[in-house]
């Protein structure tokens, strides 16, 4: 009879679990608030850009123009959103959020939907830095110059093209796809994959996932460059010529071609390692 009683309590809590998921589904698509709504900033004596997403993607570009222009987009079942845009000194501030933080619920409904969306057009100079924090979407960045880059996701993938400047970048919930990049790189994935692609190797890499594979692929043969390579749960995969191996394991690689050279760490916990010529 005990044993008859776990089995209904059981499936009594499945049925429970299923009719809040219908209800909360049915509830915030029949709720999705649609927003449009464009601000700018005078670029002119801006040196660094702060942002700061919590509910939306973004994505970064160029622009001839002088001033910064942000388009915040899409569905939301928020219906309380601020996009706030300021400046404090060489800054420019943009956040995208709730208008009480206190208040806001995330829905886990929210990505079924029509997603936020953030464009945000960059006039074309050299920034001192460019930060921008998601904390519920991708991060997309392209075509633009800063001394330092500080790209941070809690909820989706970070992509970056064709940027002139070092970049950190950490990613809670997506992988990393990043492609000619003239600046060192520190990148850590938790939970993806980091695929780099480069012209040439000439400065540091630092990449480390904890669950996915690293991927290095460069168009040229360097002439000199320090590796030390790792992986937990794969196998590491050197191909490039004139590599001169300390250590040579299916998990382990530390090897130099020349002398000298930029740094190359890569690990990763539960994927492979791999750097390659094009």
């Amino acid at each position: 009879m005990k044993k008859y009683s776990i089995v209904a309590a059981i499936l009594g809590l499945f049925i429970g679990i299923i009719g809040v998921v219908v209800y909360g589904y049915t509830h915030d698509n029949f709720s999705t608030v649609t927003i449009d709504e464009t601000k700018t900033i005078n670029a002119k004596d801006i040196n660094k850009i702060e942002l700061e997403s919590r509910l939306s993607s973004v994505h970064f570009y160029p622009t001839k123009s002088d001033v910064i222009t942000v388009h915040l987009y899409g569905g939301t079942s928020e219906k309380n959103i601020v996009l706030s845009v300021s400046t404090s000194g060489e800054t420019a501030k943009i956040d995208i959020g709730p208008k009480n933080d206190s208040l806001f619920h995330f829905s886990p409904f929210e990505f079924m939907g029509k997603q936020l969306q953030a464009d945000v057009e960059v006039p074309q100079k050299m920034y001192s830095e460019l930060k921008a924090h998601s904390q519920a979407g991708s991060i997309t960045i392209e075509q633009i110059s800063a001394n330092h880059f500080d790209l941070d996701s809690s909820a989706g993938s970070i992509k970056a093209n064709d940027l002139k400047g070092d970049v950190t970048a950490h990613s809670s919930a997506g992988s990393m796809k990043l492609a000619n990049i003239e600046g060192k790189l520190d990148l850590t994935d938790s939970a993806g994959s980091i695929d780099v692609q480069l012209k040439a190797i000439t400065h540091d890499i630092f990449a480390s996932s904890s669950a996915g594979s690293v991927r290095i692929v460069t168009e040229q043969q360097p002439e000199s460059l320090q590796m030390n390579l790792q992986t937990s749960a794969g196998h590491v995969d050197v191909n490039l010529a004139n590599v001169s191996y300390n250590t040579k394991d299916r998990d382990r690689v530390i090897a130099s071609i020349g002398s000298g050279g930029p740094q190359l760490k890569l690990q990763s916990s539960a994927g492979s390692v791999s750097i390659n010529k094009e």
